[in-house]
């Protein structure tokens, strides 16, 4: 039987590590695990990564969504940023729902790294974030806050998302909350006294 190309055992790697981290765990899944669940070998793994820190990693940065909120970024029309904003949650949280076990990675890169991956993954996207707020009309206040904007936005989608996928009493509509948080995000990131762009 022909061996796989490398790219392709990478691939099966990282599509296995996926699958037994969101199941079991970092803690509970081990290389071993990983490689039988791959159709591997042990030292294949070790072959491409030096121990399952890295691999972590590496799973982490493949399956994170940030990819697809970078080209949602790109194919949301013309419009205000309350709208853009509200638009732009409401994709990624479609896209989310096509991958829920990401939302495992992320308890758990919380839990075992203290966030270091995710801090990284939107710091390498700032200036991406910086320069649609820019070619969406932000003002230089907004634009010199977008760090603090982006770390908002973050926040502002993970109780959206929450809302979504737990459900809240009927008289409180998840679109309604995000619509809220959205009015208050730009409210306090703009000039006082100047009202919601």
């Amino acid at each position: 039987m022909a061996l796989q190309p490398l790219s392709d055992r990478k691939t099966a790697l990282l599509r296995a590590a996926y699958r037994l981290f969101a199941r079991q765990g970092y803690h509970g899944t081990s290389m071993r695990q990983i490689a039988h669940q791959a159709g591997m070998s042990p030292a294949t793994i070790y072959h491409y990564f030096p121990d399952k820190a890295a691999l972590f990693a590496a799973v982490y940065e493949h399956y994170h969504p940030y990819r697809r909120l970078a080209e949602l970024l790109e194919t949301i029309p013309e419009t205000d940023l309350p709208t853009f904003f509200r638009t732009l949650m409401q994709r990624l949280a479609t896209a989310l729902d096509q991958q829920p076990e990401f939302l495992h990675l992320i308890f758990i890169e919380w839990v075992e790294f203290q966030g270091r991956h995710a801090r990284a993954r939107w710091e390498n996207f700032l200036p991406q974030w910086r320069a649609v707020l820019a070619r969406r009309g932000a003002d230089a206040r907004l634009l010199a806050q977008a760090p603090a904007l982006l770390w908002a936005f973050i926040g502002v989608f993970g109780m959206y998302y929450a809302a979504r996928r737990l459900g809240l009493p009927q008289w409180i509509a998840p679109e309604h909350l995000l619509h809220l948080h959205i009015q208050a995000l730009l409210q306090a990131a703009s000039p006082a006294g100047e009202g919601t762009p």
